[in-house]
């Protein structure tokens, strides 16, 4: 809005209805914008337009430094079992049967002859066990010998062996079962035998 500085100016415009040359005018012509404030008449710029239209975007700024690391996610949920490995070999093949040694043993103090009564002992096997005599160890500590007789169930196992005071081994092979009762029956007795060691040796196979 323009506003005029004297009462004679305007008066001037209105009687002529012409704009006014301010040189021509013999008071000065004063210019006021929309907010009041007087509008300088010797600048050579003219009044500021209204602003134009936004103008394109610049170009991407450099890449940033990377940022600080994040803490760690959760644990994800465990994955399927996986498939059943091959077999293996197969192991070396199992024992099929075992075989060992037990002993039973006499021991007669004193003088021997054909009177004395040698109490029984007992066999005592499994039913996978094959148990066998195999063999006797024998001696007395005086005397010149006595001829022993080892028995079975009350039977004779083999024939009466002669024992000395020197340590002699006798072979057998008589099987025995679970229950057998083992004894000795003496004879022949010469100088006064005495003190009797006697060792029935007993093989046995078990199988499985």
């Amino acid at each position: 809005m323009v506003r005029f500085s004297s009462t004679a100016i305007a008066q001037a415009m209105l009687l002529t209805g012409v704009p006014l040359d301010p040189l021509t005018l013999t008071e000065q012509l004063q210019l006021y914008d929309e907010d009041g404030n007087p509008i300088d008449l010797s600048s050579t710029s003219g009044i500021a337009g209204p602003p134009g239209p936004p103008g394109p975007a610049g170009a991407d700024g450099a890449t940033g430094s990377a940022g600080a690391t994040g803490p760690p996610g959760a644990a994800g949920a465990t994955g399927p079992a996986g498939a059943t490995g091959p077999s293996g070999p197969p192991g070396a093949a199992g024992i099929s049967s075992l075989t060992f040694r037990e002993t039973k043993s006499y021991v007669v103090g004193g003088t021997l002859d054909a009177t004395i009564n040698v109490p029984d002992i007992f066999v005592a096997k499994s039913s996978t066990q094959t148990t066998t005599i195999i063999q006797v160890i024998t001696k007395i500590e005086s005397g010149t010998s006595i001829d022993v007789t080892l028995r079975r169930n009350g039977t004779n196992v083999g024939s009466a062996r002669t024992v000395t005071t020197t340590k002699q081994s006798f072979s057998y092979s008589q099987v025995v079962s679970d229950g057998d009762a083992l004894d000795l029956a003496f004879s022949s007795p010469v100088a006064s035998p005495a003190d009797l060691g006697f060792t029935i040796v007993l093989e046995s196979v078990v199988t499985a």
